[in-house]
């Protein structure tokens, strides 16, 4: 399956970049690199993270890269449909349609992005595909992924839904394979976020639900669930935004001086 997932995402990429006089070459059995005169692309499967990155770099002596993009991606677990996703939002990343940023400022988003939320919220997509348009809308008005934010007001209402009612069967198992492999392979942001933001929302009073989703969770993350709900209802600070330019804070100041 990774084999055929891989070059799925590949193909698809070679397709739209080729269109621009990107050359593609192979560097390993799960990486390659598409370049031209000013920029290159990075492919690659990270198979101990079981992730998919797609990474930028300027220039041809360049190879400082920097992902603009990651998606998990588990061979046993997942199929053609998640690959194909994976392809489409990888083609978007790169594709002509989108507003080209310069490499400088393209590396810079990358680098002030939280990638593991946003692959976290990649990877409920591909379970609830209407939330590909609330991740564009994130990622295009804001400096960077609000992650726990976005957990919460727009993933955490679809993922309460279908555990509550276990249906439908296919999707509720999805969303708890998920949840299992987010809190396996993510960093400490992802892993908090699946039991402080996720797994603590489910209200103490629906036994049925907890015994449900109990059963189809991994030891290590039921542990880190009853370890994380000492912290349930107590507040937490709000994620940090942007600070304002120089410029916006003398347009403040002018404001109140006026």
């Amino acid at each position: 399956m990774l084999n055929r997932a891989f070059n799925i995402v590949e193909e698809q990429l070679n397709n739209e970049l080729a269109k621009r006089n990107f050359t593609l070459k192979k560097t390993g059995d799960f990486s390659c690199v598409f370049s031209n005169d000013e920029v290159k692309y990075k492919l690659e499967y990270d198979k101990e993270e079981k992730k998919v990155v797609l990474s930028l770099s300027g220039g041809k002596a360049d190879d400082d890269y920097k992902p603009i993009s990651v998606w998990l991606f588990d061979p046993e677990n997942d199929s053609e449909k998640e690959a194909r996703s994976i392809a489409n939002d990888f083609t978007e990343s790169v594709s002509v349609n989108r507003k080209m940023k310069t490499v400088k400022k393209a590396n810079k988003k990358a680098e002030n992005s939280n990638s593991d939320l946003l692959f976290m919220a990649n990877r409920f997509a591909t379970i609830f595909p209407e939330l590909k348009n609330d991740i564009k809308f994130e990622r295009e008005n804001y400096a960077t992924f609000r992650g726990v934010t976005f957990a919460r007001e727009k993933i955490l209402p679809l993922l309460i839904d279908v555990m509550k009612t276990g249906k439908p069967e296919d999707k509720f198992k999805k969303v708890c394979s998920t949840l299992n492999n987010l809190y396996d392979n993510g960093n400490m942001d992802t892993r908090a976020c699946v039991t402080m933001v996720i797994l603590n929302s489910i209200e103490e009073s629906d036994k049925g639900v907890i015994e449900r989703v109990s059963e189809k969770l991994s030891e290590d993350l039921l542990n880190a669930w009853n370890a994380a709900k000492k912290y349930k209802n107590k507040k937490v600070k709000p994620e940090r935004i942007k600070k304002k330019s120089f410029f916006e804070k003398i347009f403040q100041n002018s404001q109140y001086n006026s």
